[in-house]
């Protein structure tokens, strides 16, 4: 994950699967799942920050609770979260 404070402008998500992640399937499914979690953390989420996260290979096993677990954690380590 990359975050990256702004100014201003809101909270901008990027979502990255390269093909070490697997093939055009897995990737986009990836990058669908992730956005679903991060959909819904987005009213959580702190204010003025561009975040990009990196998909890796053991993502396409994990499932949708352990995703939105492990992106919680990751956010909160990371001091984005303000509320959970």
């Amino acid at each position: 994950m990359i975050v990256d404070p702004v100014e201003q402008g809101g909270i901008k998500i990027g979502i990255s699967a390269s093909h070490t992640v697997g093939n055009a399937v897995n990737r986009n499914r990836v990058k669908r799942r992730l956005r679903a979690v991060m959909d819904e953390l987005l009213p959580a989420l702190q204010a003025n920050t561009d975040v990009i996260l990196l998909a890796r290979k053991p993502i396409v096993d994990a499932s949708f609770d352990d995703l939105r677990k492990a992106v919680s954690e990751l956010l909160m380590r990371a001091g984005l979260l303000t509320r959970n």
